[in-house]
């Protein structure tokens, strides 16, 4: 599928995108990126993250947005729901 940024930024773009969704409900690309490949967004459904890469500019301003949770991430991180150190499960 090929959609422009802007259709992703609007609060019901996947009511108007042409995305092939089974079930129907909430269903979104596994993958984002432009053309250029400056950037990636990816999200799996076995995840309880989204992982942002791009430049070191796009990073510190996902970082920095009050409005995500956000943290950095190095490839030995555990991206398990109990490797979320803002969410982690209590402990038994």
């Amino acid at each position: 599928m090929s959609a422009s940024l802007a259709l992703f930024a609007e609060p019901n773009w996947l009511d108007t995108a042409s995305v092939d969704v089974w079930p129907a409900a909430g269903h979104t690309p596994q993958m984002l990126w432009p053309e250029d490949r400056g950037w990636v967004l990816a999200t799996e459904i076995d995840w309880d993250f989204t992982i942002v890469a791009g430049s070191r500019g796009l990073i510190d301003a996902v970082l920095e947005d009050p409005r995500l949770e956000a943290f950095a991430i190095v490839d030995s991180d555990d991206l398990t729901w109990s490797g979320d150190p803002v969410n982690r499960p209590e402990q038994d």
